[in-house]
């Protein structure tokens, strides 16, 4: 599974990247300059010059980092991104299915390194961490030590010793181990397929393995200061800013001939990434099979990139409304599309800000009482308790026709859930998704029984619900279920209703006070002192409540001045995108606080 998913990457997200990583410079002021990048199965992650990071691509291997800030390196696993900050500590966003996201208390880091499914962090003590996918043993590397550089690949962990030898971890295709054990005067690393590679302190390389395609050949390499790997191939980065490579050349990822005064090389799949001092970003390759043709998606990105309305100006001008549920549009082409706001008119109607893609059409939708929406599909509950649904469907996520008596819905990237007036759990899409099918799946069995259930409420990659007990189950691949291994039992009970995010759990006691559990980076914990609020929302780093009374609470990350609610009133729904925040008021209207963008 794992080469299919790196060759349907494409050109794509070639030409995402291009176009979405550089952004345009506030008037006065320069754009921060691309200065390394990090390639993923899935997306690609460029680490900009004043410490933040840009991606593009599957949108939920990179959810979040535009919040990152102190950054001095990231990485790109499958599907999860890695990040290291100037003060040592990491931060990982994106699937958690083998807890390879679960570095949040990682201390005194001075790289980190990303495989397909693990993560690697090297501290400064020479020592190195590891979480993640351990089936082939890539995550064996407690025992290492004097470590000076580290790698990680497909089922491949490398480690450089301070006196150039090289150790390994993981799974030994085509006997490479071997070969390594023997090699001196390494300062990096790099592998992926069969094949593993050594830079020398003299700036040659060395290579040991067989390619699935063809042989990696690096003898009459000379003068390189970097190497990285694809699946297939190897990039090496000469000192006078030219571009070597070996290995398959099938969806020309090789093709970097007349690429000059290059300072960074990142490579996956069937890609090559290159950045130049003046922050220009190379790209190579594309899809071999039923792809796309870059020009063609430049064109298509293009037609989707120009400027729309403004969402805040949009959205104060709807009335009528009920209810907001923002969302991410996505498309199968490009990547990220943009942030959206679906709206729940007091009629059951729809209106929408943002695309919700070719396959989810509402239109002719009416008689609603609530709606859930997620990058590809759109649930919407009947007063009658029958559910309408609409998507790309690709797993089964909208054959939720036979539903009855729903109370409840929420709407994943693959799957739907609700639940009835019983209190039973209802699940449609992707198996893996299911907390129930998830114990026939060999998985561990989730925390609590999900039976009983009040409501049901939607994370990152994450599904949150309330029991009639007070009893909070989470459950899914994101950070935040990570962190729910760790929390107490005494944490996750006593709730009436939770908000969810990819970092947080917001729940909402039955007097009134809020607790925030998870990161707090931006100090999105601190309602420690709110009383007497009636619904949570939690964006990317911020946490709002609404009170009895009408007004709106919000703490934490302020940037966009998507916590500046403390005038709102007569509020009677509140929303949550990454950088906004949302409310309805009594009679209608809409306010809006942040950014849309």
């Amino acid at each position: 599974m794992q080469l299919s998913r790196k060759r349907t990457l494409a050109a794509a997200l070639l030409c995402a990247l291009l176009l979405t990583l550089v952004p345009l410079p506030a008037a006065g002021a320069a754009a921060p300059k691309p200065i390394a990048a990090a390639v993923g199965g899935m997306h690609v992650v460029v680490l900009r010059d004043d410490g933040t990071a840009a991606a593009c691509g599957a949108h939920g291997c990179w959810y979040g980092i535009s919040a990152w800030t102190d950054l001095t390196a990231v990485a790109a696993g499958d599907s999860f991104t890695v990040g290291l900050r100037a003060d040592g500590t990491a931060l990982a966003t994106g699937d958690n299915y083998y807890g390879q996201c679960n570095v949040s208390r990682w201390t005194d880091l001075t790289a980190i390194a990303a495989g397909d499914e693990h993560v690697l962090g090297l501290r400064a003590d020479g020592t190195v961490l590891a979480a993640g996918n351990n089936t082939s043993g890539a995550c064996e590397v407690s025992g290492w030590r004097d470590i000076v550089a580290i790698y990680a690949g497909d089922e491949l962990s490398l480690g450089v010793k301070r006196d150039g030898s090289v150790v390994y971890a993981g799974e030994d295709y085509g006997g490479r181990f071997e070969a390594a054990s023997s090699w001196q005067n390494a300062r990096a690393v790099s592998g992926d397929g069969n094949h593993t590679a050594a830079l020398l302190a003299d700036g040659r390389v060395l290579t040991c393995g067989r390619n699935y395609s063809s042989d990696i050949d690096a003898s009459s390499w000379s003068d390189v200061t970097a190497i990285c790997s694809g699946t297939f191939h190897l990039v090496g980065l000469r000192a006078d800013g030219r571009v070597l490579t070996t290995g398959d050349n099938s969806a020309g990822q090789r093709d970097v001939s007349d690429w000059r005064d290059v300072v960074s090389v990142a490579a996956g799949g069937y890609f090559t990434v290159g950045l130049t001092a003046a922050g220009e970003i190379l790209a190579a390759g594309r899809k071999t099979e039923d792809g796309f043709d870059i020009e063609a998606l430049l064109d298509f990105h293009e037609e989707l990139a120009p400027a729309g309305p403004d969402m805040a100006e949009t959205l104060r001008g709807w009335t009528d409304m009920r209810e907001l549920v923002p969302f991410t549009g996505w498309s199968e082409e490009v990547g990220e599309t943009g942030k959206g706001v679906l709206g729940l008119r007091r009629d059951g109607s729809l209106v929408c800000f943002g695309s919700l893609g070719e396959a989810c059409d509402v239109s002719s939708w009416t008689g609603l009482t609530k709606v859930a929406v997620s990058s590809m599909t759109v649930l919407g509950l009947r007063a009658d308790g029958t559910v309408l649904a609409t998507g790309r469907n690709a797993y089964g996520e909208c054959d939720v026709a036979g539903w009855r008596d729903v109370v409840d819905i929420a709407a994943g990237s693959c799957w739907s859930i609700g639940i009835t007036a019983g209190g039973d759990f209802l699940f449609a899409g992707y198996r893996e998704y299911d907390p129930i099918a998830w114990m026939e799946l060999d998985g561990p069995e989730p925390p609590g029984d999900w039976t009983d259930l009040i409501g049901i409420r939607k994370g990152a990659e994450s599904i949150g619900a309330v029991r009639r007990d007070g009893r909070v189950l989470v459950f899914g691949f994101d950070n935040l279920v990570g962190m729910t291994w760790e929390m107490d039992e005494a944490e996750l009970s006593g709730v009436c209703d939770v908000a969810l995010s990819r970092q947080n759990l917001v729940e909402l006691l039955p007097d009134g006070r809020v607790r925030v559990l998870g990161d707090d980076l931006f100090g999105q914990c601190g309602t420690e002192n709110w009383t007497d609020v009636r619904q949570v929302a939690a964006g990317l780093g911020h946490t709002v409540g609404l009170r009895a009374d009408g007004t709106v609470l919000a703490v934490g990350n302020n940037d966009c001045g998507q916590c500046e609610v403390s005038d709102w009133r007569d509020v009677v729904s509140i929303a949550a995108g990454e950088f906004f925040t949302l409310g309805v008021t009594a009679d209608g209207g809409v306010l809006f606080a942040g950014r849309g963008d």
